[in-house]
């Protein structure tokens, strides 16, 4: 069994932060391997044996996160804040969403935004997710993975 940790340090929270973050995460994990392991029972522990890694099952794989702020009382509604605007935010919201627009798992938080509002935040991410697997897909391409 395996055990991940992911640290995350921001250098410059000016937007994007949370949406970079999971892009980066999902990213380096669809492309995870690991070597095979075998539980030995005379030390009570698995251990790694040769033989070609293979790939983890992630189901995260192609979904990608969009962060809105509402401010004002849900007056305006902001794609991608930076430090600032989240300080003067009055509610949040964060879509994840999958290449194929389907709704994986939306988090609401505040009073001030609509139904016709969040109903816009889900258009703007799907909008937003497919631009960003066409900037995965193009960076994986120019990044070359050696043993």
């Amino acid at each position: 069994m395996w055990t991940l940790y992911i640290d995350i340090q921001f250098l410059n929270y000016d937007g994007n932060a949370l949406d970079s973050a999971w892009l980066s995460v999902t990213s380096a994990l669809s492309r995870t391997t690991l070597p095979p392991v075998q539980y030995n029972a005379d030390l009570g522990r698995g251990v790694v044996v040769d033989g070609m890694p293979t790939k983890v099952e992630f189901g995260g794989e192609g979904t990608f996160a969009c962060s809105f702020v509402g401010i004002d009382g849900g007056k305006y509604v902001l794609i991608d804040p930076e430090e600032e605007e989240e300080e003067l935010a009055t509610e949040r919201v964060c879509v994840v969403i999958d290449q194929e627009r389907r709704l994986r798992y939306m988090l609401k938080t505040g009073l001030g935004l609509r139904r016709g509002d969040i109903k816009r935040c889900m258009e703007l991410a799907g909008e937003r997710a497919g631009y960003l697997s066409f900037v995965v897909e193009e960076s994986a391409s120019k990044i070359q993975i050696s043993d």
